[in-house]
């Protein structure tokens, strides 16, 4: 990647946003930090654009829809991320042929 010009701004942030975002940030720059999350909205990715689709319906919903709902959604999440079981492979051929009646 290129270097980039910089450009300098300023940033008012509540306390307790910045504490969110040193939890978060871990050993990234802050400018880093920042750039990920821009190029995140910029481009996003499927997830992304999941929850962008999916706030504005959980705002309608009152709060134990929403909860219940969460936790099914959840519930589903983990279902698809689950180790699949092994399959057997199937052998196209008999094992021996002249064996068959």
């Amino acid at each position: 990647m290129r270097k980039s010009k910089p450009h300098e701004f300023k940033l008012r942030v509540s306390p307790e946003l910045w504490d969110v975002i040193e939890q978060i940030r871990g050993k990234k720059s802050l400018n880093r930090q920042i750039n990920d999350w821009l190029w995140a909205m910029a481009d996003p990715d499927d997830a992304a654009k999941l929850a962008a689709a999916l706030r504005p319906i959980l705002k309608t919903m009152g709060e134990a829809d929403r909860a219940a709902f969460v936790e099914h959604a959840m519930g589903a999440i983990k279902a698809l991320s689950a180790p699949k079981p092994r399959q057997r492979k199937t052998r196209d051929k008999p094992i021996n042929p002249e064996k068959q009646t």
